[in-house]
């Protein structure tokens, strides 16, 4: 299959792709959380609409996350309506077809893990982290409080004595002059509780996880025709459709703690 019928194939296929070189094998998970972000600043006309969205370097933001949003679709991905249960099961269908996507080129896979002990999450903090690589100190605080806020919506939840679950940060980052990059970072928490159901257990472990995607603009302003085919999606709209819904001001002590001592001056 040539190119041109590979990029319209997606395009017109609202449907699961059911193959992909890039498998998550993590659909174990009984709980999924998502809280989707943003890096830089949003340059898109507001009021761009169709093919002016692809075909202007200015409206990339608005084209990216138009693009994921029809993966999201396909997927039936739908964290803000859907159950933390349902997502869990559809998570894999997720980034499969974030990987479909013929605008996006793989640029690496990285992994880290490790254990911490009782409420020391400072621990899975500094893993995220690391795999975000240098990120200015107001972008490092950005993802720490997402982190944080899904950290502490998992663990405060009282489960069976053993499960897994999953929390994921898909993230634009959009460097300006036509240039961004799409990751998504998932922490998979492996978690033991007593019988009374109370997260104070001595171990946990987690492994976290970055699959990181160049975005090929000249490709994306190439097919801007056929892509005002997909239905117009802004910045905030993405991060919208992605976010589980939870208390965001729902904040335990290691919480604040946690912000607090990850906040550069």
């Amino acid at each position: 299959m040539n190119i041109d019928n590979l990029i319209l194939n997606w395009i017109n296929n609202t449907q699961l792709t059911l193959n992909s070189h890039f498998l998550s094998n993590e659909n174990s998970s009984e709980t999924s959380i998502t809280n989707a972000l943003f890096l830089g600043e949003d340059t898109s006309d507001k009021n761009a609409t169709g093919e002016d969205i692809f075909s202007k370097p200015k409206n990339l933001p608005t084209a990216v996350a138009s693009l994921l949003n029809a993966a999201q679709k396909k997927a039936d991905f739908h964290p803000s309506t859907q159950t933390q249960e349902v997502c869990a099961e559809k998570f894999d269908d997720y980034l499969l077809e974030v990987d479909q996507i013929p605008f996006l080129y793989l640029n690496e896979i990285i992994e880290d893990g490790g254990k911490f002990y009782n409420k020391d999450y400072d621990v899975i903090i500094d893993s995220v982290l690391k795999l975000y690589g240098d990120v200015t100190a107001e972008d490092e605080v950005k993802i720490t409080e997402s982190i944080t806020e899904m950290a502490n919506s998992v663990f405060s939840v009282k489960k069976a004595e053993r499960y897994k679950s999953l929390f994921s940060q898909p993230l634009i980052d959009y460097k300006g002059n036509d240039k961004a990059d799409f990751s998504i970072v998932y922490t998979s928490l492996f978690m033991k509780h007593d019988k009374d159901g109370k997260s104070e257990l001595s171990e946990q472990s987690f492994i976290v996880k970055k699959i990181n995607y160049n975005v090929l603009s000249s490709l994306i302003h190439t097919y801007a025709k056929d892509l005002a085919k997909l239905t117009d999606t802004t910045v905030s709209e993405w991060i919208n459709n992605l976010d589980t819904p939870y208390d965001h001001n729902s904040f335990e002590n290691f919480g604040k703690y946690l912000l607090k001592a990850k906040t550069k001056v």
